[in-house]
């Protein structure tokens, strides 16, 4: 079975698109993104796969470039023995179809949304996670620092707290879980899925390079909490309106 470890420097490209699909590589350590000519599309952290579309298109060539956005170290398999490397290691397996999940869904939603954001648009550098109907996404007191952003909640996501709804979030875009993120303290609230619900997921401590590279991030995280602010200030005065 051919297979190497290799290692890419900042800002070294891995592969380009159009070129031939000679090798699938899956990332062991170091951050990569994903390019369609000059435009990003994501960024992947480990355990994600690179490459592996191209061994199944008609020309066998790479879809997208992928470039290293830091020190990378990845394992190179050789492309025409996939179909061999993947049926010998069921763990691997498992996580190419997870790896290849994450990158579809997230492209669906840049080609729902018209096509590939400007760079000053929100970069993407987490994961995204599927919630279904009366699952927790985070719970009061709990230690967790991740940041989300909605992409799609068919019934929005319920917020309560010590049992009590406070209100509905739905709107797609919007960032939730900021406050634990930013200060690092507990969840001061629950926030539980109603429907079908799909969310971009921020590691925690990634938020504040990702708010310091990219403004318009922390603008509409400030936009978001400025709103929610005057929500719950509402309900306090008596003057809440049920936004649904």
């Amino acid at each position: 079975m051919k297979k190497k470890i290799v290692t890419f420097a900042s800002g070294d490209l891995i592969f380009a698109q159009g070129a031939k699909t000679d090798w699938v590589y899956h990332l062991l350590g170091g951050r990569v993104s994903l390019w369609t000519e000059k435009n990003k599309l994501m960024d992947l952290e480990p355990i994600h796969i690179l490459g592996l579309e191209g061994c199944y298109n008609r020309h066998l060539l790479y879809s997208v470039s992928a470039v290293a956005e830091s020190d990378c170290r990845l394992l190179a398999y050789a492309a025409d023995q996939i179909p061999d490397v993947l049926f010998a290691n069921p763990q691997l397996g498992r996580q190419t179809l997870e790896s290849l999940t994450r990158q579809l869904e997230y492209t669906q939603l840049l080609f729902a949304q018209g096509g590939c954001q400007e760079q000053s648009e929100v970069f993407f550098a987490g994961e995204i996670q599927a919630y279904g109907p009366g699952e927790t996404v985070i719970r009061e007191d709990e230690e967790s620092t991740e940041l989300y952003r909605i992409i799609s909640a068919s019934e929005g996501l319920e917020v309560s707290k010590q049992g009590k709804v406070i209100t509905v979030i739905r709107k797609p875009g919007e960032f939730f879980g900021e406050m634990a993120a930013v200060t690092k303290s507990p969840r001061t609230a629950t926030i539980t899925s109603l429907g079908e619900t799909l969310l971009e997921v921020y590691p925690g401590n990634t938020v504040a390079r990702v708010i310091e590279d990219y403004p318009d991030m922390a603008m509409r995280i400030i936009t978001d909490l400025s709103e929610r602010l005057a929500e719950t200030n509402r309900l306090l005065t008596g003057n809440y309106t049920d936004p649904t």
